[in-house]
């Protein structure tokens, strides 16, 4: 669209805005997307002007306040450019505007929505007429101080001298508003403006409201919560109760496509089902009690967004059989698009609500060929979790296991599920095959560069994952010709990751054996080896054995002790043991120590409360965070051990050939490195824009740090230990920018804790 710059295809363009109400409703409704463009278009249009665009531009904006979405015309900046235009070739525009609002019941229902409008194109010598004209609408007077008193808290120049013309023919109301201001100590605060920018949304006139309202709420509720008075939730609650959840019921609605091109789509529905949604999740937020409503949200699903499901879940706990008919007859309408519009949300809430009903739904899921492979992925695991099938999934990796595209997921898949699920033996023979004839040479790149399929297997191991997790001796055998197979793919060139990949999938399942209590797999094990002593590479794999060995010891080590004997005996009653058997593990599991142990010993026992300052020097800064160093060590440690993981191994400031020292490394035996950095937010190198923070040395560095220690994934953790007195010196604010910012390095997670003083 912003390629459209000659005369004709502008007009073209403009008709279309004209004719097509559906196009200007998403245009406004997702202009925030491309808003630093608009501007763009606006040019092509100011070059091509004359007086036939002149009035396709009055109608646009006519047709945009007489839409259904009226309400987002009134936050539209290309709806305030298109007027702007239109100011600058014609100085009274602003009365033309009024005219045509005069005409239009539908314009005058709702002047108040163009207030925005009326600030902009005001002049100081026009505020005389402005009153005159609005004088001769129902509460037209009211519009008009609204309006002047928008303009005297915006930025223009001559905003006093305008809100000054007012007051002149409006005296008492001008009095009569300044009272109400004279009781606060200075001028509205940017919040004060936003909570009467949301009162107003909330009753511009009595018994009436904006229907943007809930929208509003939701995208300013941190800011408006500390302000909104009781009185007011209350009356947020009544509407979303009388006036949508009381009327409006989603199960009677349809949708429509209107195009789908390139992976994109746009579609035509009910203008109350985006309402609904903002309602749901307002609800959700007030903790509003839905029992009367509860099947008409449950229908709200197949139009949900994620947003939108998360407050359905928190809102509805469960469901009975009658209450999700009129959501399953949704997916058996075979001429209606709706179920095709958000096939995840269904399967979501098939697996939440454990539908079994929904099997036969998700089944035609998985067949439909217009479906992401991600939804029909999803749709077969969701299946088989409601009602495990055997049969059903023999006949899925049939049916899809020649595919060569995206579809021979759905048999691999079938194929994990078969495993994981059944234990069936010509799954686990065809996946044994299936890593023998899949090998492949491998060089690894440095730098930054995108992750192909073969460096994600090798890293992730998701194909091999469910053989990994198999924990049954009588698979040995197999094992360990995978284990020989691994030694003749070597002496290919460039084979060495994958054959690193093979030692790795078959150390993890010998660790699964040591469950069996038993030093019989391993001594196995070292049989074999000894046995191809001679093979190339066998002693890379000693090393890896060396690793095993000392896991096995760890959990089959004889206690000490009578108090060790009973310390054990209770561990193994009351911890179920949880494996790590890839890198991606053991990060998750880092990471739930640092968001959960250690944010608890930091953020409610003030571990480093006095660290809290406004300013902390260099070189005070480094000492403290050498100490914080020092301390989560072994708090660390000792959380993997809770979790029972012995053999967690915690390397602090290991040194690369550059003298560059990360934090710490952490191994699980020879899975691993998970990088650890720590950093204090009065750190320089994290004060700054985005942009600025990946300048930074501390940025550079923990790239390097990636690279250099062949890192799988890293976590970046900033302790914020900054003294924060002003409310708009918000921690969450800066700590975005910071995540955006490093998290663009390849599998870094960004984590904060707070030093909060006790």
């Amino acid at each position: 669209m912003y390629e459209v710059t000659e005369f004709q295809a502008v007009k073209k363009l403009l008709d279309a805005f004209i004719n097509d109400s559906s196009f200007l409703e998403q245009f406004i409704r997702r202009e925030s997307i491309f808003k630093d463009k608009d501007e763009k278009l606006i040019e092509n249009i100011k070059a091509v002007w004359d007086s036939d665009i002149e009035g396709q531009l009055h109608i646009i904006v006519q047709k945009a306040f007489e839409s259904r979405h009226w309400y987002k015309a009134r936050e539209s900046k290309f709806i305030e450019k298109i007027a702007l235009i239109l100011k600058s070739k014609d100085k009274d525009y602003l009365f033309k505007l009024i005219s045509q609002i005069s005409k239009s019941n539908s314009l005058k229902k709702n002047l108040y929505s163009f207030q925005n409008l009326f600030s902009i194109l005001l002049e100081k010598e026009q505020v005389e007429e402005f009153i005159n004209q609005l004088s001769h609408f129902e509460k037209g007077k009211l519009d008009a101080l609204w309006t002047l008193q928008q303009i005297k808290s915006s930025k223009r120049a001559d905003a006093e001298e305008i809100y000054e013309e007012g007051r002149k023919y409006l005296a008492s109301e001008y009095e009569e508003a300044e009272s109400r201001w004279e009781k606060q100590d200075k001028g509205p605060s940017g919040e004060e403006r936003l909570y009467t920018k949301f009162r107003f949304k909330l009753e511009p006139e009595q018994g009436k409201y904006y229907l943007d309202v809930f929208e509003f709420y939701l995208n300013n509720k941190d800011t408006l919560d500390p302000l909104v008075t009781t009185e007011e939730k209350d009356r947020l609650k009544s509407l979303i109760e009388g006036s949508i959840f009381d009327q409006f019921d989603p199960g009677e609605q349809d949708l429509e496509f209107t195009k789908r091109d390139g992976g994109g789509r746009s579609y035509k529905t009910n203008a109350y089902i985006h309402i609904f949604g903002d309602c749901i999740q307002v609800a959700s937020k007030l903790n509003l009690d839905i029992t009367k409503y509860k099947k008409r949200i449950i229908n709200y699903v197949p139009f949900a967004y994620s947003e939108h499901l998360e407050a359905i879940f928190s809102l509805v706990k469960n469901v009975q059989p009658d209450e999700i008919k009129s959501l399953l007859a949704v997916y058996k309408r075979k001429t209606s698009d709706l179920p095709r519009f958000m096939p995840d949300s269904f399967i979501r809430a098939s697996e939440r609500y454990v539908i079994k009903e929904a099997v036969p739904i998700l089944r035609d899921f998985v067949a439909q060929n217009d479906f992401s492979v991600y939804d029909r992925l999803r749709s077969l695991t969701t299946s088989e979790f409601l009602t495990p099938d055997a049969g059903y999934l023999k006949k899925v990796f049939e049916q899809y296991e020649k595919d060569k595209e995206e579809p021979r997921k759905l048999a691999e898949k079938a194929n994990e599920l078969l495993i994981e699920k059944h234990k069936d033996e010509e799954a686990i023979s065809w996946r044994f095959n299936e890593l023998k004839n899949r090998a492949f040479p491998f060089k690894e790149q440095t730098g930054v560069h995108s992750v192909s399929t073969h460096e994600r297997e090798l890293r992730e191991k998701e194909f091999a994952s469910p053989l990994m997790k198999l924990k049954y001796p009588q698979y040995e055998k197999r094992f360990l010709d995978l284990l020989g197979e691994s030694f003749n793919i070597l002496k290919k060139k460039e084979h060495w990751s994958y054959a690193q990949y093979l030692w790795q999938i078959v150390c993890a399942y010998f660790d699964n054996l040591k469950e069996e209590r038993s030093y019989k797999p391993l001594r196995d094990l070292e049989k074999f080896v000894e046995e191809h002593s001679s093979d190339e590479g066998i002693n890379w794999f000693k090393y890896r054995l060396k690793e095993l060995k000392r896991s096995y010891i760890m959990f089959l080590g004889k206690p000490t002790s009578v108090n060790e004997c009973i310390q054990k005996y209770n561990k193994l009653k009351t911890q179920q043991y949880k494996e790590i058997t890839t890198p991606h593990d053991l990060h998750e599991k880092v990471k739930d120590v640092l968001d959960t142990d250690l944010k608890q010993w930091v953020e409610s026992e003030g571990a480093y409360s006095f660290i809290v300052g406004d300013k902390v020097f260099d070189a005070k800064k480094q000492n403290y965070e050498n100490l914080i160093q020092k301390t989560i060590e072994a708090k660390v440690e000792n959380a993997f051990l809770k979790r029972g993981f012995e053999t967690v191994n915690i390397i602090r400031e290991p040194q690369l050939l550059d003298d560059k020292r990360v934090d710490f490394l952490i191994f699980y035996g020879f899975i691993g490195p998970i990088l650890v950095e720590i950093k204090l937010s009065t750190s320089k190198d994290l004060v700054g824009s985005q942009k600025t923070l990946q300048s930074k040395p501390s940025y550079k560095s923990l790239s390097q740090y990636m690279n250099g220690y062949n890192a799988h994934f890293g976590v970046f953790l900033v302790f914020d230990n900054k003294k924060r007195t002003k409310r708009s010196d918000k921690w969450e604010t800066h700590f975005e920018k910071i995540r955006n910012a490093y998290q663009k390095i390849d599998n870094v997670t960004v984590l904060d804790l707070k030093c909060i003083s006790i």
